[in-house]
């Protein structure tokens, strides 16, 4: 299973599970962390290659459009996933996601989020079937925050 084929397997935040959050607009800041990566089938190098490699990218956000692009803004294209079992409590949510990647395999999620209007704070325990049928595991640490107003366009 290659870097990509991992990355594509973590979409966070289908628009659905956010449709009640809603965050500042502005410029935002998302990194995605990935840790904990384990299969008894993948090369020990493999693995140190997912373990503690990082994704950052930057976002502008208009008032109220959070939740339209949540998908967009937070999960990995080319993922079909949906979500089950949401449960809101304070400004937290959690949620099992389901996915199938590009590549047709399928992944499970646990996900709990902490939001906030200029910042959130996701983990996602992913498991998936591996090489030669091994399971792999692996967490995602998702960190957003705003920056600042978003650059004259």
């Amino acid at each position: 299973m290659t870097l990509r084929a991992l990355a594509l397997l973590i979409g966070l935040f289908p628009a659905p599970a956010l449709a009640q959050a809603e965050l500042a607009p502005g410029q935002w800041s998302i990194t995605t962390r990935f840790q904990d990566a384990a299969s008894a089938k993948m090369a020990p190098e493999a693995l140190a290659a997912i373990n503690g490699s990082n994704e950052t990218r930057t976002v502008c956000l208009k008032a109220g459009e959070f939740a339209s692009r949540a998908g967009e803004l937070l999960s990995v294209a080319d993922g079909r996933c949906e979500v089950a079992n949401r449960e809101w409590s304070g400004e937290g949510l959690r949620f099992v996601m389901r996915c199938i990647d590009p590549s047709g395999s399928p992944m499970e999620s646990r996900v709990t989020a902490k939001l906030a209007g200029d910042s959130f704070q996701a983990q996602s325990r992913m498991s998936a079937p591996g090489p030669e049928g091994a399971p792999f595991t692996m967490t995602a640490i998702v960190d957003g925050r705003r920056t600042g107003e978003c650059p004259a366009s």
